[in-house]
């Protein structure tokens, strides 16, 4: 059966190509089940980042004497030798957790780089690293380390109960320039599980995912509402991952929300469907922006996901160029909305993996389609029916920009 709110019509939600996204759907329904919904959902408070799990299978690292590989579900992390054998209970922490340095359990990673995050807070955040040329990616720890999760089952998220953050890179202030509040709770964060995590969509087939590229920028969502000040400012604005930006004080997002006309093309869509909020989310990027590592020129926006009243509107892969269709008019975001329809992500031609293992290696030297001769970031997958994500991250990328 379909989730609470999305109300698919014509689709068998019973089929293996529908059940390949099941398991997407309770995080969607938090935000998609009731248009009116106000709920802020500012934080990655969905993000499992750190978890009770098993070592999967431990493997010796060519010409090391000190270290071995394990496999925590799809992730590979650096170990010492012997720490670990496989079925050993361990606590994993994912990449992009900020860790208490000033708890003893994690003091000795401080040796290795501490940050301090837009809100304040410090750590040591794990990244992509490699050890005697093996990548690793995250820490795990053994479980006898903590003894507070030893009533925790397999798979239990312990990331507040250990006080992990997830690390979110300040935003440079000429991208946003003033603030004039908190960005309106009926907007989901745009965050994408893993690959890594998703072993068990790839296990049930591949039909009616498509990959777009992953663009690597700042989030940025243009939205529009027709009730007027339902979170205590005007009816549009431009925000990002939590934050809504002043429309009157000049801000790179504000320039090309401006430049590109996308308040009055997402106002235009709103009205003609008849709809209450519309949201349009994508990726700032160029010049400027993260390092601007697809070397090009100027500052652009590439639309990833467009929201109907907390709807997903599918994305159609024809003839390389990606579409959202609105389910109950049978219309494409080409016919509704061209303006939109010029700045959608492009597409790639691949296959849906079925393995973690397969799914990283088809986007590790991957090419990319906005700056041809450049390496991608990588692929976020999108089930075209459903609105479910998950995202492969080549790993060269990721040592090489630091992430």
């Amino acid at each position: 059966m379909p989730p609470m709110g999305l109300n698919m019509p014509d689709f068998d939600f019973d089929t293996p190509a529908a059940s390949a996204a099941t398991e997407f759907f309770t995080a969607l329904d938090r935000v998609a089940g009731q248009p009116d919904n106000d709920r802020i959902d500012h934080s990655d408070e969905n993000r499992m980042l750190a978890t009770v799990e098993t070592i999967v299978s431990v493997t010796p690292v060519e010409g090391a004497d000190r270290i071995e590989l394990a496999r925590v579900r799809g992730w590979d992390v650096v170990v010492g030798k012997g720490e670990f054998a496989p079925g050993d209970r361990c606590v994993y922490f994912e990449v992009d957790s900020m860790l208490d340095v000033s708890d003893p359990r994690f003091a000795d990673l401080a040796t290795r780089g501490v940050r301090t995050d837009a809100a304040g807070s410090t750590g040591h955040v794990l990244k992509t690293a490699a050890f005697r040329g093996q990548r690793s990616q995250g820490l795990a720890l053994p479980g006898g380390r903590f003894p507070e999760i030893d009533l925790y089952e397999i798979g239990a998220d312990v990331t507040e109960l250990l006080n992990v953050r997830k690390w979110d890179p300040p935003i440079p202030p000429e991208l946003i320039g003033e603030v004039r509040g908190m960005r309106p709770g009926w907007i989901p964060r745009t965050e994408a599980p893993r690959l890594q995590n998703s072993g068990s969509v790839l296990d049930r087939g591949g039909d009616g995912w498509i990959a777009t590229e992953k663009i690597d920028g700042e989030s940025m969502t243009v939205w529009w509402t027709r009730s007027g000040p339902t979170v205590g400012h005007s009816d549009h604005g431009v925000s990002t991952r939590g934050l809504d930006l002043d429309l009157g004080r000049s801000s790179r997002m504000v320039a090309a929300a401006t430049r590109l006309g996308l308040l009055g093309e997402v106002a235009a869509l709103g009205e003609l469907l008849g709809a209450r909020h519309v949201a349009v989310s994508g990726e700032f990027y160029g010049e400027g922006i993260k390092r601007n590592p697809l070397r090009v020129q100027g500052q652009h926006f590439a639309v990833f996901r467009v929201l109907v009243d907390g709807q997903n509107l599918p994305l159609v892969a024809d003839t390389g160029i990606p579409i959202y269709s609105d389910q109950r008019a049978s219309c494409s975001v080409l016919e509704l909305a061209p303006g939109l329809a010029k700045l959608l992500v492009p597409v790639h031609d691949l296959e849906f993996p079925t393995t973690v293992d397969a799914g990283l290696a088809q986007v590790e030297q991957l090419d990319s389609l906005i700056a041809p001769g450049q390496r991608a970031e990588g692929v976020v997958w999108r089930h075209d029916a459903t609105g479910a994500v998950l995202k492969a991250i080549g790993n060269r990328y990721l040592m090489k920009h630091d992430q």
